[in-house]
């Protein structure tokens, strides 16, 4: 079952071409501007962008959903997807948590198959600190949503998809509580990079040795979303309208 939201997406089209169907301590912040992979791009409102996908001959329908806490059986699926579209290889108990009621985990199928084609999951996190409550001076406990994964198969990328599931999850993880929304992007994939910045996702500092990959560490950006952002944004209807 999907919700109204999720059945208006379900109701428009990705149209494709028819020959086509652990870290350490971040380091400090002066070293950013000097990364050789950070050029940030001027930024543009994202409520001004095209209403329409491409034209071509073949269209595919896409439903988007979240996973329940009641749907183990996917969790296989969900690891030979991550394993197929991503060079990091997580653990068990990664694909475990997914059901956990911290994670938010939303999926996209082609309508007709029901083949899985984009993922995107994230989770909320207590922060330690927080802003200080006036009548105490104690702390208030602040939330932190972190976007762990991001992907969509090849053959539907650059047509909306990523963007939608990055920006409808954003949302979830605001709706439900969280003060900001944080990632990590390898500091050797500029497509991605370029993708958050995008979305007004700001650059806050390197994480050294973030990722482990095939006995090799590489950094990460930091990135981090503000919900004041949000007004940069096309809003949740027009998103079902545009994608």
């Amino acid at each position: 079952m999907i919700n109204q939201e999720e059945r208006r997406w379900s109701s428009s089209a990705i149209l494709l071409p028819r020959s086509k169907m652990s870290s350490s301590s971040p380091s400090a912040l002066p070293s950013l501007s000097q990364h050789p992979q950070y050029q940030r791009k001027q930024s543009t409102s994202l409520s001004n962008a095209p209403s329409k996908p491409p034209t071509s001959a073949a269209t595919i329908h896409i439903d988007v959903h979240q996973l329940l806490p009641n749907q183990a059986e996917c969790l296989r699926e969900l690891q030979s997807f991550h394993e197929a579209l991503f060079p990091v290889r997580y653990a068990e108990h990664f694909y475990a948590d997914l059901l956990k009621s911290h994670v938010i985990v939303l999926l996209a199928r082609n309508k007709a198959t029901q083949a899985l084609v984009g993922v995107c999951t994230g989770r909320l996190t207590p922060l330690t600190q927080g802003a200080p409550n006036n009548s105490t001076q104690e702390q208030v406990p602040s939330i932190s949503g972190y976007i762990m994964t991001l992907g969509v198969i090849p053959d539907l990328r650059r047509q909306g998809l990523a963007s939608y599931l990055l920006r409808k999850l954003t949302r979830r993880l605001f709706r439900r509580g969280a003060d900001l929304v944080e990632l990590d992007v390898i500091t050797s994939d500029p497509v991605a990079l370029n993708l958050y910045l995008k979305h007004q996702f700001e650059m806050r500092f390197i994480n050294e040795r973030y990722y482990f990959i095939q006995g090799q560490h590489y950094d990460s950006f930091h990135l981090v979303f503000e919900r004041s952002s949000l007004t940069y944004w096309p809003t949740a209807a027009q998103d079902d309208e545009v994608e």
